[in-house]
């Protein structure tokens, strides 16, 4: 069960649509995760452009993922 709302492609404003286009380009669809980012604008382009600066990084995209998953065991999260 979600603790947030999430924001549905239907309901979202211009800008969110925008930003979820690009987002189901690149994952052809719009994750779950995402969709509870926007009830914050701010907070869902923050974490994309962070993302981004992660993927430009020296880490490979195997150790990128490894990464996500340490981090998400050690917070108790599904991943």
């Amino acid at each position: 069960m979600a603790r947030l709302p999430v924001i549905t492609e239907e309901k979202a404003d211009e800008h969110t649509g925008k930003t979820y286009a690009a987002i189901k380009s690149k994952f052809g669809m719009v994750p779950n995760i995402f969709k509870g980012m926007a009830n914050s604008s701010v907070t869902l382009d923050a974490y994309l452009k962070l993302d981004e600066m992660i993927s430009n990084g020296s880490f490979t995209p195997v150790e990128q993922d490894v990464v996500r998953i340490v981090v998400s065991q050690y917070n108790n999260c599904r991943y």
